[in-house]
């Protein structure tokens, strides 16, 4: 469909990309890729052969005009991402039934365009490299002869996903839109949440092959300039070919390449993405992904759900406080359990130690190869059913987990009640799925540590993990933003979620100048009602 915009774009493209070098040699280009359009409709239809040698997706409709012989021209576009119909329509027909008799051939593309064609959405270019780069992107490219440029119209019309749930992020209450991987779909879902001249979109282009598409959005009043001028110059540091997904974006920006935690945020819900911007935030859309990053980030993040802000604080809170407690749990329980076990039996109730005695009797590995033998067999059934269809991951689930545990009990393989730690382990890291994998290298480190030194590792490993956590940084902002201070104002939505009427400030660690949400009025008043 040809897509409409409020005006005419009639700046020609007179240069090639910024990021591209101009004069690399000839060797290196042998197909001309970086040398302007020619006059010669014949040499730009060769050179775009050339290019495209054996490949039958591409296009070429040369065509005449039926009042005058001496106008020759010809469209390219990529089958199957262009709309067929529209280009017959709107593109091919008004071209061959308008008298072109008395236009000069070098003034042609402009009268094309303003009298001619009906779409708005058009540019001209003058380089070979502007013309693939709008074919990769499934428009339409008219060369006129007699023309040393050419007018690149938008006709984009390939199969997308439509809008639906994400999978990974279901909640109860709110809305049930997901991003796709179309960027404009995307951008479309922010700005139809906020209606406000401040949103701002900035477009950069990363990987020298793929050339991605990735944008910028914050509010421009709220934004972190020093923040912001700082993502862009990671950004602009990047020098990959390719990025084929967020992830790559991610891992070449984040602050701390070599830590288990991640300080680059990431949802596909609309929802989340747009109350990150108004906290101040930016978020990181990529064209191809459905996964938008935000940063700055900050640790408790992890633990909040969009399901929070449409739920009772105190309900949202509960379950904030069930989570942080779950991740406690998955990290320190089976080290507890090897310290208690093995090294402080004193610690124990004796009826507990003759029972887990009891239940040891017959086991021929020690205690320590038994946790990492279970925890290894429980994230392989874990993986295993995230790899298949949701049908056979069910049956794989209870296979693993009932049948094959059980039968590993009975055979004196493994005690019972590593059977019961293990699963609880597991159970509580579900709750958070974004920080499996910190949880198991974490586990597996704080497991390895108190095998020798006892409870007095675990203690160590934990000295260690708050040292670390607290000397990460996201663009500069704390990652334990919040849970150091003891001031209500900051602390107000990190491990408890208090009501609406009381978030009436912003963190001035992420925004700008603009910092309040609501005025103290509105506060004050709901108090006293």
């Amino acid at each position: 469909m040809w897509k409409k915009t409020n005006e005419t774009n009639t700046e020609p493209v007179e240069k090639p990309e910024d990021n591209i070098n101009t004069s690399t040699p000839s060797d290196q280009d042998p197909y001309g890729i970086m040398k302007p359009l020619s006059p010669v409709l014949t040499e730009n239809i060769n050179r775009l052969k050339d290019i495209f040698k054996y490949d039958k997706s591409v296009i070429y409709r040369c065509f005449g005009n039926r009042h005058t012989e001496s106008f020759h021209a010809c469209i390219v576009f990529v089958s199957n991402m262009a709309d067929h119909k529209d280009i017959n329509e709107n593109l091919i027909a008004p071209i061959l039934q308008s008298d072109l008799r008395d236009v000069p051939k070098v003034e042609m593309i402009d009268y094309l365009k303003t009298k001619v064609i009906p779409s708005m959405d058009m540019k001209e270019t003058e380089y070979m490299d502007s013309v693939l780069q709008s074919l990769f992107e499934g428009d339409t490219v008219l060369f006129v002869d007699g023309e040393d440029k050419a007018l690149v119209i938008r006709s984009t019309d390939y199969a997308e996903r439509q809008i639906t749930e994400p999978e990974f992020e279901k909640v109860l209450e709110g809305p049930r839109e997901g991003f796709v991987e179309n960027l404009s779909v995307n951008l479309t879902l922010i700005r139809r949440r906020i209606k406000s001249p401040e949103l701002k979109f900035k477009f950069k282009e990363v990987g020298t092959r793929t050339r991605t598409t990735i944008c910028l959005c914050y509010l421009e009043n709220l934004v972190n300039e020093r923040v912001l001028n700082e993502l862009e110059n990671r950004i602009d540091k990047i020098d990959i070919d390719s990025v084929v997904g967020a992830n790559v974006i991610a891992e070449n920006i984040v602050d701390s390449p070599l830590s288990v935690f991640s300080t680059v945020g990431s949802t596909e819900r609309p929802d989340v993405t747009v109350s990150k911007i108004l906290e101040g935030r930016i978020a990181i859309l990529v064209d191809g992904s459905s996964k938008v990053l935000t940063m700055p980030f900050v640790f408790i993040e992890s633990f909040q759900t969009a399901e929070d802000y449409y739920t009772e604080y105190y309900f949202a809170s509960l379950n904030r406080i069930l989570r942080i407690t779950s991740a406690a749990i998955s990290i320190a329980a089976p080290s507890v359990y090897l310290a208690l076990v093995t090294f402080h039996q004193e610690m124990i109730p004796t009826p507990l130690l003759l029972s887990i005695s009891a239940a040891r009797q017959g086991v021929p590995f020690p205690t320590i190869v038994e946790m990492l033998l279970l925890l290894f067999a429980f994230d392989l059934v874990r993986e295993a059913s995230a790899r298949i269809s949701s049908q056979m991951g069910q049956s794989i689930t209870i296979v693993g987990a009932l049948i094959l545990g059980q039968a590993a009990v009975d055979a004196r393989f493994f005690s019972s009640l590593i059977v019961i730690i293990v699963a609880i382990t597991g159970t509580t890291g579900i709750m958070t799925p974004k920080l499996k994998g910190a949880y198991i290298i974490i586990r597996t480190l704080l497991l390895m540590l108190t095998a020798v030194m006892g409870i007095y590792g675990l203690c160590y490993g934990t000295f260690v993990l708050f040292l670390h956590l607290f000397s990460l940084r996201s663009l500069g902002v704390p990652f334990m933003m919040g849970l150091g201070s003891v001031k209500p104002d900051e602390i107000k939505d990190t491990v408890i979620r208090t009501p609406w009427w009381f978030m009436n400030t912003r963190s001035k660690l992420v925004s700008g100048i603009a910092s309040r949400r609501q005025s103290m009025d509105s506060r004050k008043g709901k108090m006293m009602s």
